[in-house]
C-alpha cells in the first residue's frame, strides 16, 4: 500500500484518481437506482419524498413564471385530449399548444441523493460536510427549477427540440452542477486535508529518527 501511495506521489496522479473516484460515485448510485428502479418508486417514503419535492419545484417554477409573465397558465391538474397531467404548464401558441408537467422523476431527488452519497464518502472533514452537503441540495434545487422554467421557454419559441434540450443538455446540466460544486470542495478541503496529514506524517517520521 506504501508503494501504491509513493507511486500516485511520484506521478502527481492523485487528481486523476480523485475525478475517477468522483464519477465511480456517482455511477454506482445512478445504476443502483436504474436497477432498482421499481423498488424506489413502490418504496412509500421515497414516493412521498418525491411528491413533496415535485410540488416544491412547481410552484417555485410557477412563482418564476409569475414573475417574468411569460404567457404560460398554470394547472395543479391538467386534461387535455383523455390525458391527465400533475402540475403541468400550459401555453397556447399561434397554431397549437404545449404542455410541459413536472412528474415525480422532475423531482431532483436521485440527484440529492447522489450529492449527499458523494460527499458523504468523499474524503474530507466532516464538521465541513455538515454544512456543504445541504448547501450543495440548495444549489441543486434551484439548478433543477431554472431547468424547467427554461423548457418553459425553449417550448415558446424552439417546440421541436423540447426533447432533446429536456434528454441532451438540461438533463446532463446536473451533472456539471455536481462537479463543479465537488471541485470547489476538493480544492478547499479535501487536498489541504491531505497536505496537514502528509505534514504531520513527515513530522511524525522525524521525530522518530530523532529519538532513534
Amino acid at each position: 500500500m506504501k508503494k501504491l501511495f509513493g507511486l500516485i506521489q511520484k506521478y502527481r496522479l492523485q487528481g486523476i484518481i480523485d475525478v475517477l473516484l468522483f464519477a465511480g460515485i456517482l455511477l454506482f448510485f445512478h445504476f443502483l437506482y436504474r436497477g432498482n428502479r421499481d423498488i424506489f418508486t413502490h418504496w412509500s417514503f421515497y414516493k412521498n419524498s418525491s411528491e413533496f419535492l415535485s410540488n416544491t419545484v412547481f410552484h417555485w417554477v410557477d412563482a418564476l413564471v409569475s414573475i417574468t409573465r411569460i404567457p404560460f397558465e398554470s394547472f395543479e391538474h391538467l386534461t387535455r385530449n383523455g390525458s391527465i397531467f400533475k402540475r403541468a404548464f400550459l401555453y397556447y401558441g399561434s397554431l397549437n399548444y404545449g404542455i410541459i408537467y413536472v412528474s415525480w422523476g422532475c423531482s431532483g431527488l436521485k440527484q440529492f441523493y447522489q450529492w449527499v452519497f458523494l460527499i458523504a464518502l468523499f474524503p474530507g472533514p466532516w464538521k465541513h460536510k455538515l454544512w456543504y452537503i445541504p448547501m450543495g441540495i440548495g444549489v441543486i434545487f434551484l439548478v433543477n427549477v431554472l431547468r424547467i422554467y427554461s423548457l418553459l421557454i425553449v417550448t415558446m419559441y424552439s417546440p421541436s427540440i423540447v426533447h432533446f434540450f429536456h434528454d441532451d443538455i438540461v438533463r446532463p446540466f446536473f451533472y456539471v452542477v455536481m462537479f463543479a460544486l465537488w471541485v470547489i470542495w476538493n480544492e478547499r478541503f479535501t487536498i489541504p486535508m491531505r497536505k496537514k496529514r502528509e505534514l504531520n506524517r513527515k513530522a511524525g517520521a522525524e521525530m522518530n529518527e530523532v529519538v532513534s
